[in-house]
C-alpha cells in the first residue's frame, strides 16, 4: 500500500469520524429495556426515589479543583463534573412562515427532485408553516458540474452564471440549499481551485438577488465514491477525490455561517457499515448508488437521516410505554396521547404525530433497530399470548406478550401511507416544475396551474391527523 493511499485512508476516515461515523445508534435500547421488578412497598407510579442532579459549576467561574472538597456539614466528598468549556450548539435550523427553498445542484439535486425523500422530510418539518420548495435544475454546462468549463477571462462567467440567477431571481428564494461537488469532484485536485470560485460566484450572486433578504444556506458535501455499489469499478476505488471537495465546502460554509452537511462522510461511513452488515451477520447488501454515483431510492432516502442530524432537528418519529396501570413510561416523545386505555389483554390509544414519519423507500421495509430510528410501542404486563397492532382499522404486525414488553417497532401503517402520498405530490410537482422550465409560455401556465393544486395537496397531507392504535389478544393458552 503506497503512502498516497495511506493519506487517503486516514484522511477519508477522519472525515467519516468528523461527520457520520457510523449508522445512528438506536438511542432506545436502555430506554426501553424490559423493567425490572419494583422492591417492595414501591408502586409504579412512585417509583424508586431519584438521585438529585448535580448543579453545573458557575459560569464564568474557576475551574474545579482536583482535590475533592469535604462538606462542612457532613465531611462528604464532593465530585464537580469538569466544566464544559464548548460554546453551546447552535439553534436548529427552522422555516419561517412563507419562507421559499430553493434547490439547486448537479445530479444528486436532480436524483433528489426524481425521488423527493429530502423534499419530503423538509416539508414534515413543520407542518404548520406555508413553505414552498422548488428546484433549479441544472444545464449541464456549469463549472460547477463541468470540470472543464472556462470561468475567467473574456466574460466567460457570465455565460454559465447570469441564466442561473435569472431562474433563481424569479423564484425569490429565502433558503438556498446548495448541492455541488460530486461530478466536479471527479477533476481531482487539478479542478479544486476551479470549483471553489464558481462556487463562491454563485453564492455571491444568489446572496445578492434581493438586498432586503437575508438567504440562510444549507450546502451540501459532494458524496464518496467508495463503498457505495457493488462493484465498484477501478476508477472508482479512490474515494479521496471528492475529499479536498467537501473540505473547501466546509470552509466555505464556515465562511458564510451556512449549515453543512457531509454528505462525504455520511456515505463513506454507510457503505461501510452496510457491507460489515452483509459479511458478518448474512444481511441482504443495500446498495447506496450505481457505478455513475447516482444515489437510488434507498440511498436518497438514508440521505435524510444525515440532513436532519446536520440541521439539529429531532427525529420525525415517536415512542411511548403504556404501563398495566394506565399510566405512561418516561421518555416518550414525538405525539400527543389524546385518550389511552389499557388491561392485560388489550390497550388502545389516539394519538396525532407532531410530524409525518420519513415514507419507506421501495423493497422490504427495514425494522431492524440499528438501522434507523423508528416508532416503539412498549405494553409491558400482557397476558400470555399473541397480539396483534391495528391502527384505524389496518392490520399492521403481530408480537408476543415478550416482544410487546420489551418493545415493538412500529414502521408501516396509515401515517407511512399518508407520507408516501405526500412525497408522489411532491414528486409530480417537481416534474411538473422541470416541463413548465422548458415549455412555451401556453403550456408553462397549464402546468403552472396543475402545479398550485399539487401545492394545496401537499399542505393538507403535510399534517398528521389523528390515529387510534390498539392492540388486542389474538391468541394463547
Amino acid at each position: 500500500m503506497t503512502m498516497h493511499r495511506l493519506r487517503t485512508l486516514s484522511g477519508g476516515l477522519l472525515m467519516a469520524l468528523w461527520g457520520y461515523a457510523q449508522a445512528p445508534l438506536n438511542p432506545l435500547d436502555d430506554i426501553f429495556a424490559p423493567i425490572p421488578p419494583l422492591p417492595p412497598g414501591v408502586s409504579p407510579q412512585t417509583g424508586p426515589p431519584r438521585p438529585t442532579p448535580l448543579a453545573p459549576h458557575p459560569a464564568g467561574g474557576e475551574a474545579p479543583s482536583s482535590t475533592p472538597t469535604p462538606t462542612p456539614d457532613q465531611g462528604a466528598i464532593l465530585l464537580r463534573p469538569p466544566r464544559d468549556r464548548r460554546p453551546p450548539p447552535p439553534a436548529p435550523l427552522e422555516f419561517r412562515q412563507g419562507d421559499r427553498v430553493l434547490f439547486v445542484g448537479d445530479r444528486l439535486m436532480a436524483g433528489e427532485a426524481v425521488w423527493g425523500y429530502l423534499e419530503t422530510r423538509l416539508t414534515c418539518q413543520f407542518p404548520e408553516c406555508d413553505v414552498v420548495f422548488r428546484h433549479l435544475f441544472e444545464t449541464g454546462d456549469s463549472p460547477l458540474v463541468q470540470p472543464g468549463t472556462v470561468i475567467d477571462g473574456d466574460g466567460a462567467g457570465a455565460d454559465w452564471l447570469e441564466p442561473v440567477l435569472a431562474r433563481a431571481a424569479a423564484f425569490k428564494p429565502t433558503v438556498v440549499v446548495v448541492g455541488y461537488g460530486t461530478e466536479a469532484s471527479q477533476a481531482g485536485e487539478a479542478g479544486l481551485a476551479r470549483f471553489t470560485t464558481a462556487y463562491a460566484r454563485l453564492l455571491d450572486g444568489l446572496a445578492a438577488l434581493d438586498a432586503g433578504v437575508t438567504l440562510r444556506w444549507v450546502l451540501l458535501s459532494p458524496i464518496s465514491a467508495e463503498d457505495l455499489h457493488a462493484a465498484p469499478p477501478p476508477q472508482q476505488q479512490e474515494s479521496s477525490a471528492a475529499e479536498p471537495y467537501a473540505r473547501a465546502l466546509l470552509d466555505l460554509a464556515t465562511q458564510r455561517n451556512a449549515e453543512f452537511v457531509n454528505l462525504y462522510g455520511w456515505s463513506l461511513a454507510e457503505g461501510r457499515f452496510a457491507r460489515e452488515r452483509a459479511e458478518k451477520h448474512g444481511e441482504p447488501l443495500r446498495i447506496l448508488a450505481d457505478a455513475d454515483l447516482d444515489l437510488n431510492p434507498y440511498g436518497y432516502w438514508r440521505m435524510t437521516l444525515v440532513v436532519e442530524q446536520a440541521l439539529r432537528w429531532p427525529y420525525n418519529t415517536w415512542r411511548f410505554g403504556l404501563m398495566p396501570d394506565q399510566s405512561l413510561r418516561d421518555g416518550g416523545f414525538g405525539a400527543r396521547l389524546l385518550d389511552r386505555s389499557r388491561t392485560d389483554t388489550q390497550a388502545r390509544v389516539v394519538l396525532i404525530e407532531d410530524r409525518l414519519p420519513t415514507p419507506n423507500p421501495p423493497g422490504p421495509v427495514e425494522r431492524l433497530s440499528g438501522a434507523k430510528p423508528h416508532c416503539y410501542i412498549q405494553l409491558p404486563g400482557l397476558r400470555t399470548g399473541t397480539y396483534a397492532l391495528r391502527v384505524d382499522s389496518q392490520p399492521i404486525l403481530e408480537g408476543t406478550e415478550a416482544e410487546w414488553a420489551r418493545y415493538e417497532i412500529i414502521a408501516q401503517g396509515p401515517s407511512w401511507d399518508q407520507a408516501e402520498a405526500l412525497r408522489r405530490a411532491i414528486v409530480e410537482k417537481n416534474d411538473l416544475a422541470r416541463r413548465a422550465d422548458l415549455a412555451q409560455p401556453a403550456e408553462a401556465a397549464s402546468y403552472q396551474a396543475r402545479i398550485a393544486e399539487l401545492e394545496q395537496t401537499i399542505a393538507q397531507l403535510r399534517r398528521p391527523v389523528q390515529r387510534t392504535y390498539e392492540v388486542v389478544r389474538t391468541g394463547g393458552p
